[in-house]
């Protein structure tokens, strides 16, 4: 149930945080496109209640007794006394900052755009502190633990993205219309896509270092945390091998189709190739939720 729960809220958390940060990909389109308020409100209202039943539940687990009735003094204890419990409180009210600001007016633009990104951006961070992130102490846990907050923001900006993109690329169903918006979004992408990338890449390295040490990966292999770890390793390379076919490859081949009008196939595989690099990372994600709940050492 925790890793069910870890994997919703972490899913939810990124899309949110991926939605605030939707215009910037709007930045080459004429006028941009209207950014409607539920990409971020949604997201974030499932976060929010996901959150608070993960809280119950972890609250349950160390009281040692059923999740319902709630164990009001544990609670108490947990949130009152407890780095975790604090990073739920910072989560529950950024999440609910985050809902206001996005409900305050019909799009997401000018203004709340800034306090909507940092909002959900926080609400992502908390995740650092239900993680391995907490386990060091000194210079090396803080280490840690900034690599862990940018490793999530890059993570949860660029899942946020490729939603984005999708939901520009019409279904079949639509006669291969295709929004006016996506090439320019796909060309926004390219650079910010680059670095999100290199920005996961040197945190998960420094957070392997900090969790295994420099030597520890060929070690954990005989552990569950380790196949486990390779296997996120594994979907994460094929993950960037999906992301360099698509700017290299079919976002290219777009922009020929578009000088001859006949989009319908490149469009298609562009869709079949975000939708492979989702699932990715949503297998990704499911195998960080798994990850949460092991010792390294096994």
């Amino acid at each position: 149930m925790i890793v069910t729960l870890r994997f919703g809220v972490t899913t939810a958390m990124a899309l949110a945080f991926g939605g605030a940060l939707r215009p910037l990909l709007a930045s080459r389109s004429p006028g941009g496109w209207p950014d409607p308020r539920w990409p971020v409100v949604l997201p974030s209202s499932v976060a929010l209640v996901l959150s608070l039943l993960s809280l119950l539940w972890l609250t349950a687990t160390m009281a040692g007794a059923p999740a319902f009735p709630v164990d009001g003094a544990m609670l108490s204890i947990v949130v009152g006394e407890t780095a975790l419990g604090t990073s739920f409180l910072v989560r529950f009210a950024a999440l609910a900052a985050t809902i206001v600001i996005a409900i305050s007016g019909g799009t997401v633009a000018g203004a709340r755009r800034g306090p909507l990104v940092a909002t959900s951006g926080v609400a992502l961070a908390t995740l650092a502190w239900t993680g391995h992130a907490v386990a060091d102490d000194g210079i090396r846990g803080w280490l840690h633990l900034v690599a862990d907050i940018v490793h999530l923001l890059a993570a949860g900006a660029w899942i946020g993205a490729i939603a984005v993109l999708l939901s520009l690329i019409p279904g079949r169903s639509s006669g291969g219309q295709r929004s006016p918006a996506l090439r320019p979004a796909l060309a926004s992408f390219a650079t910010t896509g680059t670095i999100l990338v290199a920005s996961v890449v040197v945190t998960g390295v420094i957070n392997g270092w900090a969790i295994l040490g420099r030597d520890g990966l060929g070690r954990s292999l005989q552990t569950m945390y380790g196949v486990l770890l390779a296997c996120k390793i594994l979907l994460f390379v094929l993950m960037l091998v999906i992301a360099s076919a698509n700017r290299w490859v079919l976002t290219p081949w777009l922009a020929e189709a578009t000088k001859t009008g006949d989009t319908e196939c490149a469009t298609a595989w562009l869709r079949v190739s975000l939708r492979a690099e989702l699932l990715c990372a949503c297998a990704i994600i499911a195998l960080v939720a798994w990850l949460g709940t092991l010792a390294p050492t096994g």
